[in-house]
């Protein structure tokens, strides 16, 4: 038996000399070796995102696989949050979830067109949880990036924050063949992109709490469907101290529970100061980038005079101001959070957080409420807003519009309003905007809340513009040169009308009185907080009649919270204490205000507003230095006038208090008086401007007021209040200049990766600094801005260097040379994480004549730019050939001989088909392209997928040449429109008519020809046997004195002059959500057509289908079949104990049958 086998052996292995098609038999050949060895990598894989999801090891993967070795399996997990069941069916409604998403497999050895006759192609069937995705493409012996589109709705994905979702990945490998293996494949690497919304984290305002985002929360989630997360800052908390906050909740779990790299923020009120904190680079010279956007809702970004009056404890007798801490109901009123929101930290604010150094885009939406409708809780806070920035909805400028609270244009300062701020009407107060007017305030940020991120993997490059994209966001406000120096001519610091006022702290039994002087007849508008049960007020106009508010009908109104409320309702604890009394008409005169209290439980806080008419007194208070090192004096100037009347001493006379503002609190620390008479620290006596010294004690913020009485001319006493800010630093520093300007090719691949600056610099004190530089271009818009870090730096002459990102330099796609300017120096305060500015270097040091594309940038780049057109090679009317031509930006010494692949798809994200092309391609010159890819879609692939429409090219990948490794080139373009028909070849044309029903109506004249359009309902009833219709429609209406067409498209066959539908009838398949351009049995279309028709009627039209299905193509070797490589295949497997002897014998037994039949 065996001499025989052997004797076998030999003959085969002569006649098989002769003829040896071109298989992956000779990979089978080396048995298990080649199954497990990973090959060659040729494409490297995507970074994981939190939209980007790779695997390259595990399960199947690198190990090369025959039909005989079963399916490849490969697990892929998603560990990102995507929102739950219901909020993700949400998003893929509204389509901020894609209906497909890109799946892609680089896959080796698919020989896509092999078999030369012999065998089938290979066919590898890919799955994606027991989806069939579509068949695997390439070439023998060469890796082959596929891209396929995967179903949304078939990813399992993460129930809940912190759970990880196992998908599988199968490919059946070689389908088409049965018997023997033919073909073998091998995957490197699986990535599955996913472009989604961020999640949105929501930060509450003052005195406020996580609750009141619940209604918020809902709307969200029933319009959009993105996940919320609440981070609940410190209500009374500083704006540093809470962006701190959010970064440790950040980095403390919150990204890796999400799986999120990136969120956006949606802030009410002071949150969305502790977001611009931190996400600004000079504030936060730490951030990390995981905040993407910050979108605000009634943020004061110009601050709130309201909270300096809520803040002020001025108006006290100085030992009640020692004692205000032990006061329960001021405790939320004199602290730093409170101290954060008035306009002086606002000014004092941005030296240390400068918008233009926001490194993401901030946007805000504002409240503006009609006059009549400002009332809260019962409680009429029209004074409160007169008092806040002189509310007058009817005004012409926003100064004045508000929410009663925050004015529009406070707001809209030093960030990007949204078109449709202010949102106007009643209800959008500071409270109502998110909670009763909530659905109508999230709308406004529907294009921000449900913006994808894109993958870095596919994400699109507008090269060369500021638009400019790489993963990175641009900031809108970066986009406008800055004013010049010469045109910001405001005085500063404005005047301040004076509101009188008083305070004052109670106890059980006691009363306290305050009087105000009213110098005109006019409507007084009294606002009262901290009313506590037990307090009572008394009113006592100039006319003598008195309002008590033991009597209900006094006019005394008292907020009242629904108790169902109050754990929603932002600032509760000062709502809840609020009073209000309007009178209208009021004598000129004194006007006297009595607290009295009744049984108290502890001691209680309380303030008196009057808010009038007409206000003749203003003061002003400014410093001399803002920031002052310990040991030397700030000066602080205050000046009064009445009407336009400056005051003298004879007039004014003022006092200072000073209040320090640090880790423990607001603490009141000194008081002292303002003089005018010449002698220190005053220097001009009579000149109208007060001055008082204060020599800094300590590193921190002080609050100074001027707390000032102002005799009118018939010598009545006025009080009133002005208000500054200072810094006290541990030393001083100075940016004594640039000392060297150096781009820095670090990886030598021959691109700067840095400008590098090194600037010398001076300190008096060793401590923690760090450098804030920016770089301009040549028109001051800010390319980019960069901080040292945080330096440990000793006292004296040292040098820190920044380092400007060359590839921000290139995305910004302007040329040098370009502007080192604002050198600033902080020093960094690790108590309260607020930086000390010192004094800004104004010199602008320019830089040499750079070219954008001296900096690091992709080496191959694709602009976006091409051309595509059909080629007829023979003739016959119909595309051969989808040519489309992409320019391609080619960095300096990569010129060579390249291949390239890319692949066509439809509108939906299907595959259509695929090319590849080889050719030298030249270097760019000056940013120019020289270089094309060319791409030739074969007409038959195109046919063949019936897909009408706009195609997306994708899946680029380029090879060869000089470069290391296949890089895959990420471009969004889209070619004309293109109907499936024009690739079509030897069309069977089939008349219809029969299986379809038309009706008209809707008849109407056509005002450009006279003709009548009729609406065309068409319906099929039963297809090409029972099959859907495709490709082609043709409408076909006997010519006569009756009814003819109004448009001839062509000719049938038979010579019937015929109207083309195709385009409207694929055009209401779309409509009707139908995308796949085949009109299925049973489906009802509409469209137009002109005709001209005597009444009105078309008698016997026809219509024609037309379409191509061409037969599968069968493998030889199926049945009984048996050829001379499967037999070599079968004695491979019987060495590996894979077949018997009888098995083997069998197959020899089918061969020699095969050669008798065959004539051999």
């Amino acid at each position: 038996m065996m001499k025989v086998f052997v004797s076998f052996l030999l003959a085969l292995g002569v006649s098989c000399s002769a003829f040896v098609p071109e298989t992956d038999f000779e990979q089978f050949q080396t048995g298990n070796w080649q199954r497990s060895r990973v090959r060659s990598k040729n494409y490297l894989p995507p970074q994981k995102e939190d939209v980007t999801f790779v695997e390259t090891s595990g399960g199947d993967l690198g190990a090369i696989h025959f039909r005989s070795d079963g399916m490849i399996q490969i697990p892929l997990l998603i560990n990102r949050f995507f929102g739950d069941e219901e909020e993700r069916k949400v998003q893929l409604e509204i389509g901020a979830l894609p209906e497909n998403t890109y799946l892609y497999m680089p896959a080796w050895d698919v020989d896509f067109y092999g078999g030369a006759g012999y065998c089938a192609p290979e066919r590898d069937k890919v799955y994606f949880n027991d989806c069939e995705l579509g068949l695997l493409h390439g070439n023998h012996n060469s890796w082959h990036m596929n891209l396929f589109s995967v179903p949304t709705k078939t990813i399992n994905f993460p129930s809940a924050p912190g759970e990880v979702a196992r998908n599988q990945i199968d490919v059946a490998v070689d389908t088409a063949n049965s018997g023997p293996d033919y073909w073998c494949t091998a995957i490197d690497w699986v990535a599955l992109i996913i472009p989604a919304p961020r999640p949105l984290l929501l930060i509450h305002g003052w005195m406020s709490s996580g609750h009141t985002w619940k209604k918020m929360q809902k709307r969200i989630r029933g319009m959009y469907g993105v996940p919320t997360c609440v981070i609940n800052v410190g209500p009374h908390d500083s704006i540093s101290e809470n962006a701190s906050r959010i970064g440790q909740t950040l980095a403390g779990g919150l990204k890796e529970t999400w799986g999120v790299e990136e969120f956006n923020i949606l802030a009410h009120s002071k949150g969305g100061l502790d977001a611009r904190w931190y996400t600004n680079r000079t504030s936060n010279p730490q951030f990390s980038g995981d905040i993407h956007r910050v979108m605000q809702i009634a943020t004061p970004n110009a601050g709130s005079r309201m909270a300096s009056y809520l803040f002020d404890s001025s108006s006290l007798p100085w030992h009640e101001q020692m004692i205000l801490c032990e006061v329960e109901n001021w405790i939320g009123l004199a602290t730093d959070g409170a101290y954060c929101l008035t306009p002086e930290y606002s000014v004092h604010m941005d030296r240390f957080c400068p918008p233009e150094d926001a490194a993401v885009p901030v946007q805000v939406v504002a409240g503006r409420v009609p006059d009549k409708h400002l009332n809260i809780f019962g409680v009429d806070i029209f004074p409160v807003a007169k008092r806040a920035y002189w509310h007058n909805d009817e005004a012409g400028i926003p100064m004045f519009w508000g929410d009663g609270v925050v004015s529009v244009a406070s707001a809209h300062a030093k960030v990007s309003p949204q078109a449709s701020s202010p949102l106007h009407g009643k209800g959008f107060d500071h409270l109502g905007i998110i909670a009763k007017r909530a659905l109508d305030t999230v709308r406004q940020y529907r294009r921000e809340i449900t913006e994808q991120k894109r993958s870095k993997y596919s994400v699109a490059r507008d090269y060369g513009r500021d638009t400019y994209r790489s993963g990175k966001a641009v900031r809108s406000q970066d986009d406008d040169p800055p004013p010049l120096e010469e045109e910001i001519e405001e005085e500063f610091p404005g005047w301040e009308p004076v509101q009188q006022g008083g305070a004052g702290i109670l106890t059980t039994g006691l009363q306290k009185q305050h009087e105000f002087f009213i110098r005109a007849p006019q409507v007084l508008q009294f606002t009262f907080i901290g009313m506590q049960p037990g307090v009572r007020i008394v009113v006592q106009a100039p006319d003598g009649k008195s309002y008590d508010s033991a009597n209900p009908q006094s006019g005394i109104k008292f907020a009242e919270i629904p108790e169902e409320d109050e754990e929603e309702v932002p600032m509760r604890s000062l709502l809840a204490g609020m009073a209000s009394l309007e009178l209208t008409t009021s004598k000129a005169g004194v006007c006297t205000v009595t607290i009295s209290a009744g049984q108290l439980p502890k001691k209680t806080a309380y303030q008196v507003w009057l808010n009038e008419e007409k206000n003749a007194f203003a003061l002003k208070c400014w410093l001399e230095k803002f920031t002052v090192p310990i040991g030397q004096e700030f000066k602080i100037f205050c000046r009064g006038k009445f009407q336009e009347e400056n005051l003298d001493a004879t007039r004014l006379s003022a006092d200072l208090q000073v209040k320090f503002i640090g880790g423990g609190g607001v603490e009141a620390i000194a008081t002292g008086g303002f003089r005018d008479d010449g002698l220190a620290p005053d220097e001009t006596a009579g000149d109208g401007i007060f001055t008082a010294g204060y020599v800094c004690p300590k590193r921190g913020d002080f609050h100074f007021t001027a707390c000032a009485t102002l005799l009118t001319p018939s010598g009545a006493p006025v009080q009133g209040r002005a208000y500054a800010v200072g810094l006290g630093s541990s030393s001083t520093a100075v940016v004594l200049g640039c000392t060297k300007i150096e781009p820095v090719d670090l990886n030598g691949n021959g691109m700067y990766d840095e400008l590098q600056v090194t600037c010398q610099i001076e300190i008096n004190h060793p401590g923690k600094y760090f450098l804030r530089g920016r770089l301009r271009d040549e028109n001051q818009r800010i390319i980019t801005v960069v901080t040292s870090g945080i330096l440990e730096l000793n006292a004296g002459k040292q040098e820190v260097t920044l380092h400007f990102s060359g590839e921000e330099i290139f995305a910004k796609g302007v040329d040098g040379p370009y502007l080192i300017s604002e050198l600033q120096l902080f020093e960094w305060n690790e108590d309260n994480g607020v930086p000390t500015p010192f004094e800004e270097m104004r010199e602008k040091v320019p830089t040499e004549p750079y070219s954008r594309f001296a900096f690091e940038h992709d080496p191959v780049l694709l602009t976006g730019e091409g051309v595509d057109f059909g080629i007829d090679n023979d003739g016959d009317g119909v595309f051969d050939l989808l040519h489309v031509e992409l320019d391609l930006l080619l960095a300096h010494g990569l010129r060579g001989d390249y291949q390239w692949s890319g692949t066509l798809f439809d509108e939906n994200q299907q595959t259509v088909a695929v090319a590849h092309a080889r050719g030298v391609l030249e270097e760019a010159q000056d940013g120019v392209a020289a270089a094309t890819l060319v791409f030739d879609f074969p007409g038959e692939e195109i046919a063949a997928a019936h897909r009408s429409g706009v195609y997306h090219i994708g899946g680029i990948s380029l090879w060869g040449g000089v470069l290391p490794h296949a890089v895959f080139l990420p471009v969004e373009y889209s070619t004309a429109y293109y109907a499936t028909r024009s690739f079509v070849k030897n069309l069977q044309v089939v008349e219809v008519t029969k299986d379809i029903r038309l009706e008209y109506g809707n008849w109407r004249v056509n005002p450009d020809d006279g003709s009548l359009l009729t609406t065309v309902t068409m319906s099929n009833i039963s297809g090409k046997a029972g099959n859907p219709l495709e490709l082609v429609f043709w409408l076909v209406l006997p010519k006569s004195e009756h009814a003819r067409l109004a448009r001839i498209d062509g000719k049938t066959p038979e010579g019937k002059e015929y109207l083309d539908v195709t385009a409207e009838v694929e055009k209401a398949l779309q409509q009707t959500g139908n995308r796949d351009q085949r009109f299925d049995t049973g489906e009802t279309v509409q469209f137009e057509v002109a005709v001209l028709s005597r009444d009105r009627s078309i008698p016997d039209p026809q219509l024609f289908s037309f379409w191509a299905d061409p037969p599968i193509t069968q493998s030889p070797a199926a049945g009984g079949h048996v050829d001379d490589l499967e037999v070599l295949r079968a004695v491979e497997r019987w060495h590996q104990n894979k077949l018997s002897d009888q098995e083997l014998l069998d197959i020899i037994e089918k061969w020699q049958k095969t050669d008798e039949t065959e004539g051999k």
